[in-house]
């Protein structure tokens, strides 16, 4: 497995690794953007529809769609001597589809999210672990499935 570096926009390099390379200050708005990008990258280059936290557009037509959150869980002091900090939390992807259909395209959108992502590094101070899925269930007129992505954060 490679390691991801963030650019924007998924690139990829080979059928095994992919690269993804950003250069965003570093913090809550570098972890933010950071994960942003990645996650954008991937649904463009899969075509898929995603939406993240505070975004206005509205939910999209499409059958199967995205929603990404970033929960902040725990944070410590990296070093006593200098002024970091390493921060824990977790990436959820909500992954909907129409009802009736099966959970076959869910999980298969989960393992994309799964390989592309589990035990990656997103820039030089994000580490993901790997994926975890949590069945939702129904919700309303969709189908849902949760991918959690673990990560650390460094800054």
């Amino acid at each position: 497995m490679a390691a991801i570096a963030v650019t924007g926009r998924v690139t990829t390099t080979s059928s095994a690794s992919s690269v993804l390379t950003v250069s965003l200050p570093s913090g809550w708005l570098g972890l933010t953007n950071t994960v942003t990008k990645a996650f954008s990258g991937f649904a463009d280059s899969n075509n898929l529809s995603i939406r993240f936290e505070n975004e206005s557009r509205s939910t999209p037509s499409s059958a199967w769609w995205l929603t990404l959150k970033i929960k902040h869980e725990s944070s410590m002091q990296k070093s006593k001597v200098e002024n970091e900090f390493r921060h824990e939390g977790l990436i959820r992807i909500t992954v909907r589809d129409e009802l009736q259909k099966g959970a076959y395209r869910l999980y298969e959108i989960a393992d994309l999210i799964s390989e592309m992502f589990s035990g990656k590094e997103l820039a030089d101070n994000i580490s993901l672990r790997p994926a975890q899925l949590q069945r939702v269930g129904r919700d309303g007129t969709k189908s849902v499935l949760d991918v959690v992505l673990p990560f650390q954060h460094d800054f």
